[in-house]
């Protein structure tokens, strides 16, 4: 099991007792003490969970939102690409798109390289940088507050811009 799987399934756990040992999840994850250690360490660092002699215990209710992109982008990659090249083919040279925060979203950025007349729309710094490297296209990014653990641009300001904005299609995603 790689690590941002043991990470999702280690969140999994301590969200669902509140508490678990590191015991348990030896067990449950089927790894050894010292990786369990080391987990909950980089995680109790992360602001993942809070680690405690022989444990763990939830922070707070958390979702796969709140699990770090660092994390997240390391997870159905497969299934994150196809989403992306299935969405690349409904985009036509000379529209307006927005692209959602996400690393769904951001598959479908780092296919837009054939396209040469876009204006994209973002708040996601993953998917600007993604367009701003990769491609010759038009680049509107949302500002407003960065949400660290997303790498996300949201709150009042942003908000105001996107509804100043219109698009000819909108790609969004959504945590699941």
């Amino acid at each position: 099991m790689l690590k941002p799987e043991r990470y999702l399934r280690i969140m999994e756990l301590i969200n669902d007792k509140g508490i678990v040992s590191t015991e348990e999840l030896c067990k449950a994850l089927n790894v050894s003490t010292a990786t369990i250690r080391r987990d909950l360490v980089q995680m109790d660092i992360d602001k993942m969970l809070m680690r405690t002699h022989g444990g763990a215990v939830a922070l707070t209710k958390t979702s796969n939102a709140d699990v770090p992109i660092s994390i997240r982008q390391h997870l159905q990659k497969g299934e994150k690409a196809r989403i992306g090249a299935a969405a690349v083919d409904l985009v036509k040279e000379g529209e307006s798109i927005y692209i959602g925060a996400g690393t769904t979203t951001r598959e479908l950025a780092a296919r837009l390289g054939g396209f040469h007349h876009l204006t994209v729309l973002t708040n996601d710094i993953g998917v600007a940088y993604e367009i701003a490297s990769n491609t010759d296209n038009s680049l509107i990014v949302a500002g407003g507050s960065l949400k660290k653990s997303s790498v996300t641009l949201v709150g009042f300001f942003t908000e105001q811009m996107l509804q100043e904005l219109h698009v000819d299609m909108a790609f969004m995603a959504v945590d699941a």
